[in-house]
């Protein structure tokens, strides 16, 4: 261990004692930022003597879509096709806060919506995955509303009249009906179970192929969106190393959905949904990520805005600890902007043993 990274660890450790021995039991920002800094520094230290050959590449972002009406039902998730040795196993879990709002010319939706995704892929062969993760996803005040605003005045883009409504409402109303749906800020909007299984029929030292299957189980027990559904997928997935630093990933999928599972609006039985991710790493710890969804029309053609496709560019960020990787992205909507999600914002967590 180098001089730096000894005096990072000692120095982490004597200001904690010192505090704990003054009897402390409340900190300045100063010993908060100090305190943080610290813990960083001999965190750093950690993932810096991890072997080389234990540093893990954890492949694209697990992020979900946060289109209102496809985030409901079973979604297209980008895959990494290449094989995983035998026994090896990942667990993961990830949040996410969005800001809904569009204004088209059947409907007016604005809220939020959050959800929390948790699971773990276990490969019981070296080319077989196995991933079973669960969701669940509410409406809750997340306050992202003057967020986005600030961002697109920053920026100059049309904010599509949310300046022309109140902050941090929770409203829904189709302009045909005269129907509206206020005040749901508690409502369960997913509670479901996913289970996909994945084989690798290609793999050579850059690229690799893979062919999977999907099955989703939701179930809303109570309140304005109750439904249950049950939703299956196929999905092929591809991988391409241009170089150890230029890393592509694609994953297209054709979705059986329920089309019974929401009152709102008439679902079309089958999508198509694609992505394209491109990862590149600047070393061993650090990376960035971009990936560009393309998803199908949720709808029949005369629910207008929401039968169009549906575009959600992502950026993110990942630290990777060798173990494990931290991982940061934002997700917007461009093109069609009153079928997706209008910002978000996601954490996420994922350990390889």
């Amino acid at each position: 261990m180098s001089i730096v990274k000894k005096l990072a660890l000692n120095g982490y450790l004597k200001f904690f004692i010192a505090l704990k021995s003054k009897g402390i039991k409340t900190m300045s920002p100063l010993q908060h930022s100090m305190l943080i800094l610290f813990g960083l520094l001999s965190l750093q230290v950690h993932a810096t003597n991890s072997a080389p050959d234990n540093y893990t590449d954890f492949g694209p972002l697990l992020t979900l879509t946060q289109a209102p009406i496809p985030a409901m039902g079973l979604s297209l998730k980008t895959r990494d096709a290449f094989g995983w040795e035998k026994g090896t196993l990942e667990v993961y879990g990830q949040g996410t806060v969005s800001s809904v709002w569009a204004d088209g010319a059947d409907y007016i939706a604005d809220y939020y919506q959050n959800d929390v995704n948790i699971g773990f892929i276990y490969a019981p062969a070296d080319d077989w995955k196995i991933d079973v993760n669960y969701l669940y996803r509410f409406a809750g005040n997340n306050k992202l509303d003057g967020l986005v605003n600030g961002f697109h005045d920053a920026l100059g883009l049309d904010d599509n009249g949310r300046h022309d409504v109140d902050n941090d409402r929770f409203y829904i109303k189709n302009k045909k009906t005269g129907t509206t749906l206020e005040d749901f800020q508690g409502d369960t909007l997913n509670n479901a179970l996913n289970l996909y299984v994945e084989k690798t029929v290609f793999e050579t030292k850059r690229q690799a192929l893979s062919l999977g299957g999907a099955l989703y189980y939701n179930k809303v027990f109570n309140g304005n969106f109750a439904q249950s559904s049950f939703e299956q997928a196929i999905q092929l997935n591809y991988a391409f190393y241009l170089t150890d630093a230029n890393r592509f990933y694609t994953s297209v999928n054709f979705v059986h959905h329920d089309t019974d599972s929401i009152d709102l609006v008439n679902l079309r039985e089958f999508t198509t949904n694609g992505s394209i991710s491109y990862q590149y790493l600047f070393n061993e710890r650090h990376s960035i990520l971009a990936e560009f969804r393309m998803q199908q029309g949720a709808t029949h053609n005369d629910e207008n805005e929401l039968s169009m496709v549906s575009f959600e560019p992502i950026v993110g960020y990942r630290y990777n600890l060798g173990f494990a990787a931290v991982e940061f992205s934002f997700t917007e909507n461009v093109i069609n902007s009153d079928n997706s999600a209008d910002f978000s914002l996601t954490l996420g967590y994922r350990q390889r043993f």
